[in-house]
């Protein structure tokens, strides 16, 4: 069985580890049309076995850097879908099961598993709006993407000298996002990145400065004021402000202009901006507006109830989270809170139970997990929640929400005491 998909494999003086991604390709469950590698003059000239259980071709050329080696790939490709996938890196058994030819997407963000040291955890997508999750953070390796073969041939890598030290793959993904193209996430893993002593994703200073470049002239093209935006760029910013006044000086005026044009334009939540804004480097924050709420428009903090949690929710998501409750907790019950029963032993519950069980006694109860452990604690059935006044019920769920509410309700619940 065969998926209507190219994989790229561009290999400059990894040789060794070319057997290894070969070998995952001859593994799949569901086979690609076609595996274009292209040896991008290696000391050694690459060799393929003459025997594979696929269909592989070789290209030799000049070393001209990896996205000249990508697009030289990405020529030959004439499949609905081309895959990249480093030399050294590898593809699970079932990565292309799930790819359809009936998509309509213009590119498929998987999980994938990150190998550093022996050590391996899934790494799950955060693409809602896909230019946002760009302004964090490039969202993954080369391998955990399917991209539209003609759209792709349209934009190709830019092969400039400044992305010959890396985020080529950013630089793309930032260009297609700009042009609307269509994203969508598939939540399993596909692909396993390996990041090995000596390669390029570990030179820091090469990888900071070429991270920068992408960003910049990213942030700068946008043409929308929208605040998921604005806080995406102050995660960034948070992190990556030294690096731009090292590589990007000449561009850091006109991306304090654009915050500032931002700030003036901001109407979301103040728990959110706060928290991101005093996460930033003083010398960014001078530069910046002070920013007033607008009480006409700017969510009240009590309103923060109502908002969703987001369990894709990176590190400073769960901070922003912790804040968010902390509100909730004092706005429900001003005195001193004695614990929370978190109902549900879900993801939604995962993003709280962990920075609230530095605080506060929290006990997690679900009929279905009951003696469950659940992020380090037990779960416990419905019979064992006790009514009082100070203590606070979160109910960890959408869709059965108003049923829960109303058990707790019936069981002498103060309403007030209710999430």
């Amino acid at each position: 069985m065969y998926a209507d998909v190219s994989i790229v494999i561009p290999c400059f003086n990894h040789n060794e580890e070319l057997d290894g991604a070969l070998h995952s390709i001859c593994k799949l469950e569901v086979k690609p049309r076609k595996v274009i590698v292209v040896d991008d003059g290696s000391d050694v000239p690459v060799d393929i076995p003459v025997a594979q259980e696929v269909n592989i071709a070789l290209i030799r050329q000049e070393n001209k850097g990896l996205a000249c080696a990508r697009n030289t790939g990405l020529i030959e490709a004439e499949t609905r879908w081309v895959l990249f996938l480093d030399a050294d890196d590898e593809l699970l058994p079932d990565a292309l099961n799930s790819l359809s030819d009936s998509a309509t997407t213009d590119v498929i963000c998987s999980a994938y598993v990150l190998n550093k040291q022996g050590k391996e955890m899934v790494i799950y997508p955060q693409v809602g709006d896909p230019i946002a999750a760009l302004l964090r953070s490039n969202i993954g390796p080369p391998a955990s993407f399917f991209f539209r073969t003609s759209l792709l041939k349209e934009l190709r890598f830019n092969e400039s000298a400044d992305l010959r030290k890396g985020h080529e793959d950013y630089d793309l993904l930032c260009r297609l996002a700009l042009t609307n193209a269509t994203f969508s996430s598939l939540h399993k893993p596909t692909a396993r990145y390996i990041k090995r002593e000596g390669s390029m994703s570990t030179d820091t200073l090469k990888m900071a400065e070429s991270r920068v470049i992408v960003w910049s002239g990213f942030f700068l093209q946008l043409r929308s004021d929208r605040d998921t935006y604005l806080l995406a760029a102050f995660h960034f910013l948070a992190e990556h402000w030294g690096d731009i006044l090292k590589f990007r000086y000449a561009a850091s005026t006109e991306i304090i202009s654009k915050l500032n044009q931002m700030i003036k334009c901001y109407k979301s939540s103040v728990l959110d901006f706060d928290f991101l804004f005093n996460k930033l480097p003083s010398e960014l924050r001078e530069h910046l507006l002070p920013f007033t709420p607008d009480e006409n428009n700017v969510k009240a903090r009590i309103e923060v109830a109502n908002e969703v949690f987001d369990w894709r929710g990176r590190d400073y998501q769960r901070l922003v989270t912790y804040e968010r409750f902390t509100n909730l907790l004092c706005s429900h019950a001003p005195d001193a809170v004695k614990g929370v029963y978190l109902i549900g032993a879900n993801t939604l519950a995962a993003s709280v139970v962990e920075p609230m069980n530095t605080v506060y006694s929290v006990q997690v109860i679900d009929d279905t997990k009951a003696g469950a452990d659940f992020m380090g604690a037990t779960v416990k059935p419905w019979q064992a929640l006790t009514v009082e006044e100070d203590l606070i019920y979160f109910i960890a769920s959408y869709s059965s929400y108003t049923a829960v509410k109303n058990k707790l309700l019936a069981s002498g619940v103060k309403e007030e005491c209710i999430i």
